[in-house]
């Protein structure tokens, strides 16, 4: 049992943390990441068991120690500044203040291309604002080496602009809120699946192979592309004829269900470019 679920740990974990390398969160903001989801998880299991989620029991069972959950807790409820649960690089928030606050976006939400110092809405005001009383030029020569910016800069090398990247857009907004969105309604769902009755649990189902003829891969491929997009549509159809409001506001009281169906086209060679055997998934 227990080398059954390492191995899925494995399948689940080492695609994401290789997504979190391209998107450039280094592992110490992962592994933050982690730790605030494992004692904000410890909390809701403590409570749902009728258990006083207190900062002992929560280490018993995460396995932390109480001075790291008790400084977790203070840093989660001291979140205020829309930054993501764990980030607590210097350079994560500075990123994630740049594109939550309206004075440092345009009026699509475009992250704006800063000044260095000259105007109020600057990129050393942004560092203050963000972090505090930091050097704000060995932050953006961080930033800038990390991929996450570009500056722009004088004859005589003194940093005049600020331009955020695009990258950085995609990886501490969009990506982070899909994986949360995607990984949660999925784990709950499993969660569901094996605690519940039998007979009882939520609809899952994965159409796999790992013998697809490679002549017919592309047709496989196009069948995919015609028929997931066409098959969510439907489902989306059938969600907001079901909701209990078209305004797209929450209802009074909080009644009412969240309810989401997902579907992903997966695709690995068999082997790598050496021809060796790539891992793959296990299911069995």
């Amino acid at each position: 049992m227990q080398s059954k679920l390492v191995d899925a740990l494995y399948t689940v974990l080492m695609p994401l943390a290789k997504l979190m390398i391209r998107i450039g969160v280094d592992y110490r903001v992962f592994a933050g990441i982690l730790r605030d989801v494992y004692v904000m998880s410890a909390r809701e299991y403590l409570t749902e068991e009728g258990r006083k989620p207190s900062i002992s029991e929560v280490s018993r069972v995460t396995g932390l120690t109480r001075p790291d959950v008790r400084s977790r807790l203070a840093a989660i409820g001291e979140s205020d500044r829309g930054t993501p649960i764990g980030f607590d690089s210097r350079l994560a928030y500075v990123l994630a203040y740049w594109i939550g606050s309206p004075e440092f976006v345009d009026k699509s939400g475009i992250p704006k291309q800063l000044p260095f110092t000259e105007e109020e809405h600057s990129f050393c005001s942004l560092v203050e604002r963000s972090i505090g009383d930091c050097d704000a030029r060995e932050i953006a020569r961080e930033l800038e080496v990390a991929g996450s910016v570009e500056t722009t800069r004088t004859a005589d090398g003194e940093i005049e602009s600020v331009v955020f990247l695009q990258r950085s857009l995609q990886s501490l907004n969009n990506v982070p809120e899909y994986l949360k969105t995607f990984l949660g309604t999925f784990t709950r769902t499993v969660e569901e699946n094996l605690a519940g009755a039998p007979g009882t649990g939520k609809p899952m189902r994965l159409a796999y192979s790992h013998r697809l003829d490679a002549d017919k891969q592309a047709v496989f491929r196009r069948i995919a592309e015609e028929r997931i997009p066409a098959f969510i549509e439907q489902i989306d159809d059938a969600l907001q004829a079901c909701e209990t409001r078209d305004d797209g506001e929450m209802p009074e009281g909080g009644e009412g269900t969240r309810v989401g169906v997902g579907a992903f086209y997966f695709e690995q060679p068999m082997t790598d470019a050496e021809g060796k055997p790539v891992a793959t998934l296990k299911l069995d």
